[in-house]
């Protein structure tokens, strides 16, 4: 196993591949605001499957965060200060886009009719939002003022569920991939009755599986079959999910079998990037990698940034026809991308990073104070 090792505890190329998961879901949400042609939404759901990118953080996630944990004794200390930390990871940047989507919710009255706007865009944003429905969102309640929230309610359930998962990963591979392949029979039963987040927590423990691979089977790969798999597993993730038009995005965003699917090949092709970075070489791109360092921060931010430009947009273009229509949503999407970004690397470096050494030092204060006490 050859890791690029980089940034603190990171694999390099799976920050990039962060990344580019997190520009694709910007890319679809953005080409999907306003009204196109049927053509042209099915092109962009083949080309930026936004499900599959976020089934791809769940099990880089189950993956990262095993990886990160597993030579670390489970006990009552452990857990707490593991989740004490991704409590600080995840909520600083997350209250800050329930900022600014509810800011938009609140003033976009004289464009709630637009006729541009897309079924699924209306569907995704509430025509009124009050303090208690920004306080449920806050806590990780219904994602009513900001829409891609709902992933990270399965974040915080993953997180809670990891210390389960990295037992059995040390137990050996075939202990977490049967555990996985019960909750993914679960998953398959209780579909039916909307779990909703529920049914994404398996993702965790496909990635923590990954953990457990490359702690019981070590032999190297050929840099050409790995070539292989790779691009192989990336299309098969990409693609599976238009094969049949019932699980098509707008049809039945939660269909489970696709998405294990997706979640299978998502974790072929981590393990053949982590067996050698030169797999897929452009991955080690340093622009790629600062991506993927503020991705968390632009999947948060794209969509109230989509939401104020896409206003902007409408109010400057009369659209009416295909064309228009067509130019509309590039436009937005191209716009959303850089000032996303722009935004992202703003939140990084003074909403994320002060956060994360907040939860840091408040830890260590948790350490000192009972010192403190024993010795009085």
């Amino acid at each position: 196993m050859k890791e690029d090792a980089g940034h603190g505890n990171h694999i390099q190329s799976l920050q990039s591949l962060r990344g580019i998961a997190s520009l694709a879901v910007v890319l679809q949400h953005s080409l999907w605001y306003f009204t196109t042609p049927q053509y042209f939404q099915h092109a962009n759901e083949i080309l930026f499957n936004a499900h599959s990118a976020v089934i791809l953080f769940f099990v880089l996630s189950g993956f990262v965060l095993t990886r990160s944990q597993i030579g670390i004794a489970i006990n009552a200390k452990s857990i707490y200060s593991f989740l004490h930390k991704r409590a600080f990871r995840i909520l600083p940047a997350m209250w800050v886009a329930i900022a600014f989507s509810s800011l938009y919710i609140m003033t976009r009255s004289p464009l709630a009719d637009d006729a541009a706007q897309s079924t699924w865009f209306r569907s995704a944003m509430p025509e009124y939002i009050g303090l208690e429905d920004c306080i449920k969102t806050a806590m990780l309640g219904q994602p009513i003022a900001l829409q891609p929230l709902w992933s990270i309610r399965v974040e915080v359930l993953g997180s809670i569920a990891l210390p389960l998962f990295i037992i059995f990963a040390k137990r050996s591979f075939r202990a977490i991939a049967v555990l996985a392949c019960i909750l993914a029979i679960m998953t398959l039963i209780l579909s039916k009755w909307k779990v909703g987040s529920y049914s994404y927590v398996v993702y965790f423990a496909i990635g923590a599986a990954i953990v457990s691979v490359f702690r019981e089977y070590k032999s190297e790969k050929s840099l050409a079959a790995l070539r292989f798999i790779a691009v192989l597993s990336a299309l098969a993730m990409i693609l599976f999910r238009n094969l049949y038009s019932g699980w098509r995005f707008e049809v039945s965003y939660d269909a489970v079998l696709p998405g294990l699917v997706e979640g299978i090949f998502a974790a072929v092709l981590i393990w053949t990037i982590v067996m050698n970075p030169r797999s897929i070489p452009f991955l080690k791109s340093p622009i790629l990698v600062s991506i993927g360092d503020i991705s968390y921060s632009i999947y948060l931010l794209h969509f109230p940034t989509m939401c104020f430009l896409g206003w902007m947009i409408s109010s400057l273009i009369f659209i009416k026809g295909n064309t228009e229509q067509i130019v509309a949503a590039i436009s937005l999407a191209a716009l959303t991308i850089v000032v996303t970004i722009l935004l992202s690397v703003l939140s990084y470096r003074f909403v994320e990073l002060p956060g994360i050494a907040l939860g840091r030092r408040m830890l260590s204060l948790h350490r000192i104070v009972p010192s403190l006490i024993r010795i009085k």
